[in-house]
């Protein structure tokens, strides 16, 4: 799934109420969830079983690598 399939996936589940949320989702925090799930998949495929931990230069890195430039140019420039 793309990143834009992602978020249409979450836009929709806020529509109907699937999803609930107190505070509005920016494109950020979608991003930050969509790279943390590819890349515990990624992980996981690979048969890595050690924690996933992350610094905030290894999230900017897996927006880039996941995103694409675009996107990562976006909401980055929100930081």
């Amino acid at each position: 799934m793309t990143f834009e399939e992602f978020k249409s996936r979450i836009a929709q589940g806020l529509a109907t109420g699937a999803i609930k949320t107190d505070v509005e989702l920016t494109e950020l925090d979608l991003a930050l969830q969509y790279v943390i799930g590819r890349e515990q998949t990624a992980r996981i495929e690979q048969g890595i079983k050690e924690e996933l931990f992350l610094t905030s230069e290894d999230l900017a890195a897996l927006i880039l690598k996941y995103c694409g430039n675009e996107v990562y140019d976006r909401v980055l420039s929100e930081v």
